[in-house]
């Protein structure tokens, strides 16, 4: 039971409301959010960005080299070399790079991490850093970051760190090398938070075959534009033992006030490592929930909030 919720103390916000509680990223059991493109012309050109190598010591302090970086990869070990950014919005960000791994990864995952500045980061309670799948030892990759804090993101570099597993970047890491190379993001309307959004009379209704619904009424600050951005609503749900849990979404926010109702189906809902807990079983009783926000086109949980109603779901409700 409690290793679930120490999972999701490692995420609260400081400054965030008496009901909210924090959540920690799982990649293994929560789908991946998908992020739909945005339909603004880019507004900069492709820049080509010099690199500084950092090589890790055994103590995983690292100490900068000056090595100029022109297009073309190392011939070996790791590498990354012709960075080029790209403005998709004045708050979005695309970095296109080649990389080179150590033959050491060969038919090996690998996975490369775009480091953002703790400044630029804001409330986000499922923060897990832009992010590459290399599956091959030379190729291309593409990050993109959305800010979501209100103000001014800016950097003079560019960390990209090698890791071997999907996690929160810790060391001990396989590399990490800084493109010197300044960038400069913008968000000047507010953030979603305890402030911007509030939900109203929350509900429950079963339906049948471990089915039903929740509806509520929402309503969306104003100064938040719609549809520059696109969130859709999530619930998600743990048993009393933090078994059984569960992820369900909504549509995506077309507008600031209204009711959203977001559908339950537990057999596909059901994350992973739960797929089986309802055997035998004619009801299943959720004690703990959470209302999320999800950006979508960032691709990130930008506001969390804890929901104490508990709910019974039934295999069949006239079995009650």
């Amino acid at each position: 039971m409690n290793a679930v919720f120490i999972l999701f103390a490692v995420l609260i916000l400081a400054g965030c409301s008496g009901n909210q509680i924090p959540v920690l990223d799982e990649p293994t059991d929560v789908p991946p959010t998908q992020t739909p493109a945005v339909p603004v012309e880019p507004t900069a050109t492709d820049t080509p960005a010099p690199t500084v190598t950092l090589t890790p010591s055994p103590t995983i302090s690292m100490s900068p080299t000056a090595t100029p970086k022109n297009f073309v990869l190392a011939e070996k070990g790791y590498d990354i070399a012709d960075v080029r950014f790209t403005y998709q919005r004045e708050d979005i960000l695309v970095v296109k790079f080649k990389y080179r791994l150590d033959e050491s990864r060969t038919s090996k995952d690998s996975y490369i991490f775009m480091t953002i500045p703790p400044k630029c980061k804001g409330n986000d309670y499922q923060y897990f850093p832009p992010h590459y799948l290399a599956k091959t030892l030379t190729g291309g990759g593409q990050f993109t970051f959305k800010m979501t804090l209100q103000g001014v993101c800016d950097a003079d570099s560019l960390e990209f760190t090698f890791y071997p597993v999907l996690e929160n970047p810790h060391p001990p890491f396989l590399y990490s090398e800084y493109v010197l190379q300044p960038y400069h993001l913008v968000r000047s309307f507010p953030t979603v938070n305890s402030d911007t959004i509030q939900i109203q009379n929350f509900k429950y209704i079963d339906i049948e075959h471990w089915s039903g619904k929740f509806t509520f009424d929402y309503d969306l600050s104003d100064k938040i534009p719609l549809p520059l951005e696109q969130y859709n609503f999530v619930i998600r749900g743990f048993g009393p033992d933090g078994g059984c849990a569960f992820y369900a979404g909504g549509p995506i926010l077309r507008e600031h006030h209204g009711q959203y109702q977001i559908d339950l189906y537990l057999t596909q809902n059901l994350l992973f490592p739960y797929q089986s807990c309802l055997n035998g079983l004619k009801k299943y009783t959720f004690t703990k929930s959470y209302f999320m926000v999800i950006d979508l086109i960032g691709g990130t949980t930008v506001y969390i909030q804890e929901l104490n109603t508990p709910y019974t779901t039934w295999y069949y409700p006239d079995q009650k």
